[in-house]
Parts: structure tokens; C-alpha cells; sequence
């Protein structure tokens, strides 16, 4: 074995016990980590729809929209805007 191959042999050797060494990170589970959140956003956009229909006097029609466009954008995140009239 000539001297290249020795420095190579010893690189791949090292470079192995370095790999069985490193701590083993666990990869995070995003979507758990938010779905508390979008739970609360479900239950607090269902109140407020219970609240507007049992108060439907109190709301006029741009009202009504202007409201539920916002949902529409809650629920919808790949919408980035929506027209009350075309």
C-alpha cells in the first residue's frame, strides 16, 4: 500500500468513526407543534359565525361580507384575496 492509498484508507476510517459518533437528532413533527393553534382558529371562526347568525340584525350586508371574506381567507391560506363584486 503506497502512501496515497494509506491517506485515504485513514480518511475514510476517520470520516466512519466521526459519522457513528454524531448525536442522532430527531427530525421535529411541525404539523403536531400547530395544530393546537389551527384548533383554536377552527373554534374561535365557528363562534364568531354562531354569534353573527344569531345576531343577524345588527349586521348589514357589507358586514356580512367584509366578515366572511376574512374566513375565506383563514381557511383558505393559498387565496390571497378575495373580491367582494366583479
Amino acid at each position: 500500500m503506497n502512501k496515497l492509498e494509506k491517506l485515504k484508507f485513514d480518511a475514510e476510517l476517520s470520516y466512519n468513526k466521526y459519522m457513528k459518533k454524531r448525536i442522532k437528532t430527531k427530525s421535529s413533527d411541525l404539523p403536531s407543534f400547530f395544530q393546537d393553534t389551527e384548533i383554536q382558529k377552527y373554534d374561535f371562526l365557528l363562534e364568531k359565525l354562531q354569534t353573527m347568525l344569531s345576531d343577524q340584525i345588527s349586521y348589514t350586508e357589507d358586514k356580512w361580507q367584509e366578515e366572511i371574506s376574512q374566513f375565506i381567507l383563514l381557511l383558505h391560506p393559498k387565496c390571497i384575496r378575495v373580491f367582494k363584486e366583479v
